[in-house]
Order: C-alpha cells, then structure tokens, then sequence
C-alpha cells in the first residue's frame, strides 16, 4: 500500500512521464552547478585566507591561468578523506551528511561572529541584528545533529594548530 502511495505521487505519475524527465534534467543540472560552485569555492575560499594570512602562502599560489591548483588538490584530498571515513554509509546518506557537515563548518565560524557582535556591536539595531544573527545560529546549529555538530567541531579544532602557527 506504501509503495502504491509512493509511486502515485510522483512527477511522472501526477503530470505525466515528460514532468518527469524534465525535473530529472533539472536535478542533474543543479547538481552539476552546485558540484563546479563548490569546487571553485573550495579553492577559492583557503587562497583568500592564505592572502590574509590565516593559512599557508602555499595556498595563495596561483598557476598560470589564475587558478589556486594547491587549494584545489588539497580540498579535493580532504573530501575523499571525508568519503572514506565514511564509506560504509549509503550515497544518499553521505550526501546528506556532506551538507549537514558543511553547514556545521559554516555555522559555527557564523556563531561566533555573531556573538562577538553582540558583545561589541555599536548601538540598539546593531545589537538587535546581532541577537537575530545569533539566534538564527543556535537554532540552525540545533538542527545539524550532534554527529554534524562534533565533526563540524572537529574540523575546526583540527585547524587551530596552523592558525596559532602562523599568528606566532
């Protein structure tokens, strides 16, 4: 009867089998953009923080056309290392770890800013935008799970040794 259910309600099912093909190609070009947005930020992201001098110069050189080739391989190295640990997980539940993984990276660089904004913001609307901001956080971070949040956490942690590294 579930199967029924299911089957019934997709795209296909409910608009024909050309709604379906269609919102197949529109997936497929999704993630293809978002495949080639996240590589390019990958790179993009570590050779800024190289430049400022969070992260090895290393990271900073370019090659001949422009491209951080070193940012690229190294991100590209972490997200099989990201993969093989956890190979035993089926590909939809990978994906959706990667995502909460992610999210959990960006969230809590994202908290603190907003807490420190908080304590040091000028002014009523600035604080106000602050408590939001930080608000926002919290709960998007509540949502992730704890494994996101810790691995998320980790990650950061891991970090922390070449930040000092380098500020020293």
């Amino acid at each position: 009867d579930t199967a029924i259910t299911t089957a019934s309600s997709t795209p296909a099912a409910l608009w024909g089998p050309a709604a379906g093909v269609l919102l197949a190609v529109v997936m497929a070009v999704s993630c293809v953009g978002a495949l080639n947005g996240w590589t390019l930020l990958s790179a993009q992201l570590p050779m800024a923080a190289a430049r400022d001098g969070v992260l090895p110069r290393a990271f900073a050189r370019e090659n001949g056309r422009g491209a951080p080739v070193f940012g690229v391989i190294v991100s590209c190295l972490l997200a099989t290392v990201l993969v093989i640990c956890n190979y035993n997980r089926s590909l939809v539940d990978l994906f959706k770890f990667s995502v909460l993984l992610s999210t959990a990276a960006t969230l809590l660089p994202y908290l603190a800013g907003a807490a420190a904004w908080l304590w040091r913001g000028n002014g009523g609307a600035s604080r106000l935008a602050a408590a939001g901001a930080l608000a926002f956080s919290l709960y998007a971070l509540g949502g992730i799970g704890a494994e996101a949040l810790l691995w998320g956490a980790g990650l950061i942690v891991a970090g922390l040794p070449i930040y000092f590294w380098l500020r020293r």
